[in-house]
């Protein structure tokens, strides 16, 4: 059965107080540091926080000062583990928004093992097109996928999530979280078995979705400071140039001519041969369309739409009457 997951967003850091994007990877505030003060006492007696057993959290600063403080009675006295994963950090690539280097960070929080962070935190910007925490919308909902599959099959029963407000809406639950607030989600099991038998999200495995808890949805969170409601994503949340790109990266043309050479190879030797292996030229142009990043979280419908044409162009090509 999947964890239980306690999201927690970080409490205020110093570019909060300031508007200063440029501040590298701040530290909390003063205000911060008395909020994670807020959080303990009010996750400390509730029934959700006694069932957590793991830790996971973005290795950036503010992130990991607030599962310090805030957290601290479940580290310190229930030696609960924690799990620094780059997968959950911010979207943005200001500096604010970025991380500091592995070994700066390690020095800074030596009780944490960092050893399973990936080595390419804290980079967001070479690599754009295949840069897993670049900062385009493709990649942070692939990213939001990959971090709520990635504790899908955890054998915890509840697992504490802190994390960041634009990773947290746009990425994983469409919620807002106001500094150092938290909201307890389940995985919904209906919507997601609903998605998989429409075979949508990449591969046709279908989406993982969360079902927030009565308690935190009907109050604002679970110390009731974070506005109500649900709220999607918004053309503003990423930058203009990278939103209206609609051109796949070089390589992924290059994959999709390949494969696409292969289904018109197939379909040359089966009429040389007197056969016609429709299926497998499907199945190729299939391949080829779920090959191109524009397509992930597109519709099956609109794939075999797709892949129908690159079907309808091979059988023009060798002039077969049986399709066209």
């Amino acid at each position: 059965m999947p964890p239980t997951l306690l999201l927690i967003r970080h409490a205020q850091a110093m570019h909060n107080i300031s508007s200063d994007w440029s501040l590298h990877d701040p530290p909390l505030s003063d205000l911060g540091k008395q909020q994670c003060a807020e959080l303990q006492d009010s996750l400390r007696n509730t029934k959700i926080a006694d069932e957590v057993e793991l830790i996971v959290v973005s290795p950036m600063r503010r992130t990991l000062q607030t599962a310090v403080l805030g957290l601290d009675w479940l580290i310190n006295e229930k030696k609960v583990k924690v799990l620094p994963d780059a997968g959950w950090q911010e979207n943005a690539d200001k500096p604010c928004d970025t991380g500091s280097p592995i070994p700066t960070i390690q020095s800074e929080f030596p009780q944490f093992d960092f050893s399973l962070l990936d080595p390419l935190y804290p980079d967001k910007t070479t690599s754009i097109h295949t840069n897993p925490y670049a900062f385009t919308k493709r990649a942070i909902l692939a990213r939001g996928q990959n971090c709520l599959q990635s504790l899908y099959s955890r054998p915890e029963k509840a697992i504490a999530v802190v994390s960041h407000s634009d990773f947290l809406r746009a990425g994983v639950c469409n919620r807002r979280f106001f500094n150092a607030d938290w909201r307890i989600f389940d995985y919904d099991k209906e919507v997601i078995e609903e998605s998989r038998r429409k075979r949508e999200g990449v591969d046709g495995k279908g989406f993982l979705l969360l079902k927030e808890w009565e308690e935190t949805a009907e109050k604002g969170g679970g110390m009731g400071r974070s506005e109500k409601g649900i709220f999607r994503i918004l053309s503003t949340d990423f930058p203009p140039k990278v939103e209206g790109e609609k051109e796949p990266a070089p390589e992924d043309s290059l994959l999709v001519v390949k494969i696409f050479s292969q289904g018109l190879h197939l379909g040359i030797y089966s009429v040389y041969v007197g056969t016609y292996d429709f299926a497998q030229i499907i199945r190729l142009s299939i391949k080829a369309v779920n090959l191109v990043p524009q397509f992930v979280g597109v519709s099956l419908g609109v794939k075999l739409h797709t892949a129908r044409i690159i079907l309808m162009l091979n059988m023009i090509l060798f002039d077969d009457p049986h399709l066209v």
